[in-house]
Order: structure tokens, then C-alpha cells, then sequence
């Protein structure tokens, strides 16, 4: 026979158990997550500039990448560590003798930094104090001096990150918000902020960059380098390193031999690897004598143009594409002036070529300042930077671009899944899917078949629903042990996934003698009886504000919340303890309990009639032994 439990109350009494909070899963330190290293002070040997006084350096001297054999691959980093070196450095493969670029020392690019044309975006996490300071910046290049700047998070906090300059977009592996992982996201860096995270990581990343090609390649702090799938995050072993790297470093990969380099960092020293993109075989290139962390990591390169190569299109190209269709038109202006800013002859064609992703899909010609529809047809659907280029005798003009999803995108969920609980059935409900996809293109949401499931039972409650329905029903569970519940909502659109979304869960099921009852949220009261045994139409019910259950009435004293059955044996005594309170007046609390749930049932006082103080920061908690003469 299964006892019940009752708790009433009345007026503007408000009665809530006291919660219990389950316990979080342990935090690491920023330091521990991006693997910072503490360097002893005193550095011996500080890079110095070859032959160049730093006090009156207005324009850093720089190498362009590969512009000799001897002078190497010239790779530009923010030095993190040892602390007296911090800023902007300069560094060749072909030898260590570095230089400093800047003596700008709040250049530090602890978490993550790119290059992306006159621009160096970076992200910068310190500690001071025990305060946190997380801002994301960018510099001009040029001259090293601060462009703009943020306040970050910490998910705005990267190991290392890569910009593809075929697709304008950047990735990175980055600390995720419940400060005790990494993410795989792509950082909008137009808007210094992440733009979407598209799995969470197993293992840390030392480095990442891109090939000539546009794979990303990441090397994770073990030494083992994998391809990194952008749409989903999938890794490719392609083999190990053999080299350790648990501090912070970085990588970037030399387009012109696809060679990659990364600084690996232990607990005492630092070196330079070229590493072997096709199999992962590391070669040490020197040691950084002096233990630097090298961040944000990019190889400069110039382009010159000729003066009487035409000048970039005026604007960025726009784009015709009719619904998920791969097939359509980028749309430009024909320049009418020169590099050099000399007209063009207005007589004369130019030749124009249209890229997406670095593929030419369009080329064509057009006299100055004509404008040009170009027909493209892609392959396959993905997020398309397309740029424009014209040429003429004199040479070809700078590149000029602007992005588009193309084709059928990936299906986004729906933003909320909602679940209640009325007259014994958990209602489940779902607003309307987005108009668009996760990556901004379009999706045919007409033909979208949701799915949903209960957990742990895997009960199919419902399949096949279309986009006009969005509701479910499911009868409320009873097992005879208690239960954690969920469900899972799932979509598909013409055959492609969305992600999935889980509902608040609840506890079914008689409750065991030991648990705290809490109300978290509306789902808290599954199992539970509501009475209004004076029929004034004022119930006990979940309050969404406060996370309590509460009554707010001043018609009479006979209304009842009763628990679900609660397993007791004969002859144990069970200590019951309640917390209630009342934010405007003094009120009185009885709690009875029976054997069913009925007011009629609740014949036996547990807790006698008491009175507590108004008060909504000291709650009265009160308590009783309930000894059943039976068990069930």
C-alpha cells in the first residue's frame, strides 16, 4: 500500500522544499585550458632587433615570405611568455634572429590571433589581481597601432586559430563556457565574436592553419595532426608528430610549399617544427632559445599591382540564387579606372573571372564600367566566398569579394521545446523552425518531419508530424521504480538532420524516502495532486519567477498540494522537512499525509498548524516524523 504525503497552505502563503543543486562539473583555470606557462623572470637573451634601434622604429622592417632562398619563411607571432618579451615578432626559418615589429606589449594574443588583409585580429586573456580581463582587438598592421576593441567572454577564447583567405572565414579550437572544455567554433571576426560552434572537442589543439588548398589541419597539444571537416568537425587521423606540445603554441602552413610550422611549447623550452602536411613527420627547424610561446601566428606576404592594371570593382558583388538552387548569377560593376586611378579606355574590354572559394566558375569580357550578371553553377552546397578580379594587358586587378551560402542548407532546430504537465498527460510543444539554415542559406522547411522520443524508455511519442502541427502528447509514465524523464525532439528536412533538442526532464515513479523534492520548473509537478477543496478557483502551482510552488489567495484555508506516493516500511520513521514563506503577511502551515491521493484520505498530521513570519529572505522551515504502520 503506497502512503501519500500531503502539504497544504492558503492566503498568500508560498511553500517551496528547499532545493537541492546538483554539483557542477569541476572548472579548470584559463591558464590550465589555454596552457600558459609561468617563465621565470630575467630573460637572459630578449630577441633584439637585427641592426634596428627599437626607440626609433616608426616602420618596422619586415621580410616578405619567400622572397629569397636564404632569407626563408619570414612567420610574424605575438610572443605570450616569458613575460619581458611580450609584443610582435618577426622570425625566419632560415635562421633565429628575430625582430620586433612592435613594443606595443598589450599585443598579446593568449587567445588566438589571425591576419586577415592590413588587419591582425587577436584575442587577448589576462589575469590581474584575481580579475579576469578578456577583450578581442584588432591592429593595423602597418603600423602596429590599435584599430578596435572589445569586451570578450571567455568562449571568446581560443587555443589557436586559422584564417582561410579562400573562404574569409576563421576557425579555431576555443574554451567553452562552462570553462572546462573546448569547442570547435567559427569566429566571425568582422564582428569579434564566435559565430557558431560546431562540436565540442575531445583534446586541446597546440596549432591549426590552412593549406593552399583550403583544408584546415590541426595538431592537438599530444602531437598527432589530423584534417578538421568544417561542416561538422569530423577529424582525419593523418599520423603523429611524435613531438609533445601541452603549452600554448600555434601553427600556420606556407601556401607556396604547404609546409607547416608550429611552435611546440613544453613546460621549460620551445621550438620550431616544419612539419609535413601528407604524414604528420616533424622536423625541428632551431630551438627557441629563450622558451617563447608563439601565438597568432601568420607569414606576411605583399601583392603588388601594376598602375595600369584596372582597379578592384567599386563594390562588393551581388548575388542571384533562386531558393536552395546551386545554380545562378554574381553581379558586378566593370572598373573604370586603373590601380594608379587613370582612366580606363572605355572602348576596350577587360577581361573578368569570378571565384568561389578559389575555384573559377565564371570568366568572361565587358567593356568599363558595364555591369556584368556571370551564370554560375556549383557542385555542391557549402558557404561560398566569391571574389571578382578584371585584367588587361597591364596585369589583373585586386580582389574584391563578399560570401553566400549556396544550395540546400543545413536545417536549424526549433529555437524552443516546451513541455507541461495537465490531467495526467505531459503536453509537448515547438515553435516554428527559422526561414533560414545554420549557416544563413536557404532550406525548404515545408517539408520538415519532426520525430519525438521519451528517455530513457525510448518510447516513440509521436513521428512523421509536419510543420503545421508542433504538438504531442504523451500520457504521464508510472513505473514502479522512480524515473528521470525526457524527450527528444528530431527534425529532418529532404533527407538532412537538424540538430536535436531536448526537453526539461522529470522524476515518475513513488518517491524514495531520501529525496529532496524541488521545482525547478513546471515539470516539477509530475505526480503531484492539486486541490481546491473550497472551490474559490486559486490553486497551488509551479512559480516560474521564484522556482517555488505557491498559492496566492485571501479566500479561506482549504487548499491542498499533494505529493506523489512515497515507499515507506512499517515501523521506520521518516523525518519530513518543509521551507515556506510569505512575502507579504504572517500565514499558517499544516502538512497531513494518507494513503491515496484525496483530501479525504488525509487524516494523519505530520506537521501541526504553524504560524511563520512574513519574510521573503528567511524562509520558516519546519519538520515532522511520519511512521507508517504499514509498508508500500
Amino acid at each position: 500500500m503506497k502512503k501519500q504525503l500531503l502539504i497544504s497552505g492558503f492566503l498568500t502563503g508560498m511553500l517551496g522544499v528547499m532545493t537541492m543543486t546538483a554539483a557542477p562539473v569541476p572548472q579548470k583555470s584559463i591558464s590550465e585550458l589555454l596552457g600558459l606557462r609561468e617563465v621565470p623572470s630575467g630573460f637572459a637573451s630578449a630577441p633584439v632587433a637585427r641592426g634596428v634601434n627599437l626607440q626609433n622604429v616608426t616602420t618596422p622592417p619586415r621580410i616578405l615570405a619567400n622572397d629569397t632562398e636564404n632569407a626563408g619563411v619570414v612567420i610574424n607571432a605575438s610572443v605570450v611568455s616569458p613575460e619581458n618579451a611580450r609584443g610582435m615578432w618577426s622570425y625566419s626559418t632560415a635562421e633565429y634572429d628575430p625582430i620586433k615589429l612592435s613594443t606595443d606589449v598589450n599585443i598579446l594574443a593568449t587567445g588566438g590571433g589571425i591576419q586577415v588583409g592590413d588587419l591582425y585580429y587577436f584575442n587577448r586573456y589576462m589575469e590581474m589581481m584575481g580579475f579576469e580581463e578578456i577583450k578581442t582587438f584588432s591592429y593595423n598592421i602597418a603600423d602596429w597601432t590599435e584599430y578596435d576593441s572589445y569586451t570578450g567572454k571567455i568562449n571568446y577564447v581560443a587555443t589557436t586559430m586559422a584564417y582561410s583567405p579562400l573562404r574569409d572565414e576563421a576557425y579555431g579550437c576555443f574554451i567553452n563556457e562552462e570553462r572546462n572544455g573546448y569547442t570547435f567554433t567559427r569566429w566571425r571576426y568582422k564582428y569579434y565574436q564566435p559565430q557558431r560552434v560546431i562540436c565540442d572537442l575531445e583534446r586541446p589543439w597546440s596549432g591549426c592553419a590552412f593549406s593552399s588548398d583550403g583544408t584546415l589541419y590541426a595538431i592537438e597539444q599530444n602531437g598527432d595532426l589530423y584534417t578538421v571537416n568544417l561542416k561538422n568537425g569530423a577529424m582525419t587521423l593523418v599520423g603523429s608528430t611524435g613531438v609533445s606540445a601541452p603549452y600554448t603554441g600555434d601553427a600556420v602552413i606556407d601556401p607556396a610549399t604547404d609546409t607547416m610550422y608550429w611552435c611546440a611549447a613544453t613546460e621549460n623550452s620551445s621550438a620550431l617544427y616544419a612539419v609535413d602536411i601528407t604524414n604528420a613527420t616533424a622536423t625541428k627547424v632551431y630551438d627557441l632559445p629563450n622558451a617563447e610561446q608563439l601565438c597568432g601566428m601568420y607569414i606576411p606576404t605583399t601583392v603588388a599591382y601594376a598602375d595600369g592594371a584596372p582597379a578592384a570593382i567599386s563594390s562588393t558583388p551581388g548575388f542571384s540564387f533562386s531558393g536552395t538552387s546551386l545554380e545562378g548569377t554574381v553581379s558586378f560593376y566593370v572598373p573604370t579606372r586603373t590601380v594608379a586611378g587613370e582612366a580606363l579606355d572605355a572602348e576596350t574590354e577587360l577581361d573578368y573571372a569570378v571565384y568561389a572559394n578559389g575555384v573559377e566558375v565564371a570568366t568572361g569580357k565587358a567593356l568599363p564600367g558595364k555591369r556584368v550578371s556571370a551564370q554560375v553553377a556549383l557542385t555542391k552546397a557549402d558557404n561560398y566566398y566569391f571574389t571578382v578580379t578584371t585584367s588587361n594587358e597591364a596585369g589583373t586587378s585586386p580582389a574584391k569579394g563578399d560570401s553566400k551560402f549556396v544550395g540546400p542548407d543545413e536545417p536549424k532546430a526549433p529555437t524552443s521545446f516546451n513541455a507541461t504537465i495537465k490531467d495526467g498527460n505531459v503536453n509537448l510543444s515547438w515553435s516554428i523552425v527559422p526561414s533560414t539554415g545554420i549557416n544563413g542559406g536557404s532550406v525548404n522547411y515545408t517539408e520538415a518531419k519532426f520525430k519525438v522520443v521519451r528517455y530513457p524508455d525510448m518510447k516513440v511519442v509521436a513521428e512523421d508530424l509536419t510543420n503545421s502541427t508542433r504538438t504531442a502528447t504523451d500520457e504521464l509514465p508510472t513505473p514502479e521504480v522512480r524515473t528521470e524523464y525526457y524527450y527528444v525532439l528530431s527534425s529532418t528536412v529532404d533527407g538532412v538532420d537538424a540538430p536535436d533538442v531536448k526537453s526539461a526532464s522529470f522524476k515518475a515513479g513513488a518517491i524514495d524516502p531520501e529525496e529532496t523534492l524541488d521545482f525547478t520548473t513546471a515539470l516539477s509537478m509530475a505526480g503531484w495532486t492539486i486541490a481546491d477543496a473550497n472551490e474559490d478557483d486559486y490553486k497551488w502551482g509551479f512559480y516560474s519567477y521564484s522556482k517555488v510552488l505557491q498559492i496566492s489567495t485571501s479566500r479561506g484555508f482549504d487548499d491542498w498540494a499533494i505529493t506523489p506516493a512515497v515507499k515507506v516500511k512499517a515501523g521506520t520513521s521518516y523525518p519530513v522537512t518543509i521551507t515556506v514563506s510569505s512575502s507579504s503577511r504572517n500565514e499558517t502551515v499544516e502538512v497531513f499525509w494518507g494513503t491515496e491521493p484525496t483530501v479525504e484520505a488525509m487524516t494523519n498530521e505530520l506537521i501541526e498548524e504553524s504560524t511563520f513570519q512574513a519574510s521573503s529572505s528567511s524562509p520558516g522551515e519546519f519538520s515532522g516524523d511520519l511512521s507508517a504502520a504499514e509498508s508500500g
